[in-house]
C-alpha cells in the first residue's frame, strides 16, 4: 500500500443516542464541515493525487471510551469532509476501506487522527 496522507480533525459531536430535530443536527454537521475544511486547509501537507481506493485507520481522541459501533458512526461526518474536500472519491466499499477505529483518552484536545493509504 501507498501511503498518501496523515490528517488531524476535529472530533464529530456524539450524536449516537441523542434525539435532536432535525434542523439542529444539520445545523451542527455545517458547523462541522466548516470545521473540518479549516482543519484541512491548515494541514503542512502537499496535496496527493486523490487515489481511486484508500483504506482509513483513525484514532479518535475522545473524553471517555464509546461502543466500538458508535466510535464508527461516530467517523460518518469525518468521512463525509474528507469527500466533500477532495480527500476522498467517495465512501462507499469500492472506494473506500475503513481499517482500524481506535479510541484514546485525551480530554484536553479531543480530535481525529486519520491515516489514508492507497490500496491497489
Amino acid at each position: 500500500m501507498a501511503f498518501i496522507a496523515l490528517l488531524t480533525l476535529p472530533l464529530p459531536p456524539n450524536l449516537a443516542n441523542s434525539r435532536l430535530h432535525w434542523r439542529a443536527k444539520h445545523r451542527k454537521r455545517q458547523a462541522y464541515f466548516q470545521q473540518a475544511a479549516l482543519a484541512l486547509m491548515a494541514q503542512p501537507l502537499t496535496r496527493y493525487p486523490v487515489a481511486d481506493r484508500v483504506k482509513l485507520d483513525a484514532t479518535l481522541y475522545v473524553w471517555q471510551f464509546m461502543d466500538a459501533d458508535n466510535a464508527v458512526a461516530r467517523l460518518k461526518w469525518t468521512i463525509d469532509a474528507l469527500v466533500q474536500n477532495g480527500y476522498l472519491v467517495n465512501d462507499d466499499q469500492s472506494h473506500l476501506e475503513l481499517g482500524t477505529v481506535r479510541q484514546r483518552i485525551d480530554r484536553k484536545q479531543q480530535r481525529v487522527d486519520l491515516r489514508l493509504e492507497a490500496i491497489g
